[in-house]
């Protein structure tokens, strides 16, 4: 079990799966939080939806990177959910949120495919 909000556990992580199992070839990242607001949201809630659902992602992809471009393939999967890609009112810190893993999922797909990866 490992905080992956803390991007050196989730390093610790992957490299303890990469060491034990061997290097991973495929990153399926589920976690995340869900917590109802609308646009006049707690900062502590927007924290929260930004540290789980997006740092998370951004986290697991840094340290699975490494291991992925070393054996020159690999496939980095973030679930999201549909108020990231079409917004719906009740849930503005988790459709932020979401709509910026949309937006990393393709940036980390752009710069790991030149690696060959991603």
């Amino acid at each position: 079990m490992a905080d992956t909000t803390d991007p050196a556990a989730a390093t610790r992580l992957i490299d303890r799966i990469a060491s034990e199992v061997g290097p991973p070839d495929v990153l399926v990242n589920t976690i995340g939080a869900f917590r109802p607001g609308d646009a006049l949201t707690t900062p502590e809630t927007l924290q929260l939806m930004i540290d789980v659902n997006l740092g998370t992602a951004l986290w697991l992809s840094q340290a699975v990177a490494p291991h992925m471009q070393q054996q020159g393939t690999g496939v980095i999967v973030h679930v999201t959910a549909r108020p990231g890609i079409e917004p719906s009112g009740g849930m503005a810190a988790y459709s932020t949120s979401k709509a910026a893993l949309v937006y990393l999922a393709r940036i980390v797909d752009i710069e790991l495919r030149r690696t060959g990866s991603g």
